[in-house]
């Protein structure tokens, strides 16, 4: 069976989104204009009015692949024991950084201004949330975890995995080993969790 192939439409938008990505990644967020984004993707500005409707439906966009890349990426990281489950899910979420900064930064690390988050962006972003809430959720029924609300549990854990992260995304992560300092990291966080429970 072919895969179905992309609508000129579909690949006018893709280069869009593209652009708009390599504007952030390169320029910083204020880059981000519709004259700019047009530019980058060799179309005319009214291209982008048509497709995304404003500089927000782009951002929108973007926001939205991004939470779903997000979940789809924890969704994969299952793991039979606990300390397999900490390492595959920390290791796979910051590949999915380092992979894709662009990206990170705008769901996690921009500030939009008067940009008004939509329903479909909460939604994607709490998909990805319990994508994440689900990987810990098997270990804390079976009593392996401290007896937390899961949603405190996971914050807890992404507060100290994004704060490394984010160093590296900025490059301002000074580590000599940056993957053993992470995978460090995360061991002694789940070894001190475990331990006070």
């Amino acid at each position: 069976m072919s895969l179905r192939q992309r609508t000129a439409s579909e690949l006018l938008e893709s280069r869009i989104l593209e652009a708009a990505l390599d504007l952030l990644d390169n320029q910083g967020f204020a880059a981000m204009t519709v004259r700019a984004i047009a530019s980058k993707a060799h179309v005319a500005p009214m291209g982008i009015y048509n497709h995304f409707k404003s500089k927000n439906g782009v951002i929108e966009t973007l926001l939205v692949q991004s939470f779903d890349e997000l979940a789809e990426v924890m969704r994969e990281s299952r793991c039979e024991d606990l300390s397999c489950q900490i390492r595959i899910m920390s290791t796979n979420y910051r590949k999915f950084a380092l992979d894709n900064p662009a990206r990170y930064r705008l769901i996690f690390m921009e500030s939009f201004g008067n940009f008004e988050p939509s329903l479909r962006i909460a939604e994607a972003s709490a998909a990805a949330l319990q994508s994440f809430i689900g990987l810990i959720e098997p270990f804390a029924h079976a009593g392996q975890l401290p007896d937390r609300p899961l949603i405190d549990l996971a914050t807890s854990f992404w507060s100290v995995v994004h704060g490394f992260i984010s160093l590296e995304v900025v490059d301002k992560n000074f580590a000599i080993d940056r993957e053993g300092v992470f995978v460090q990291l995360v061991e002694d966080y789940w070894r001190g969790i475990t331990t006070a429970k």
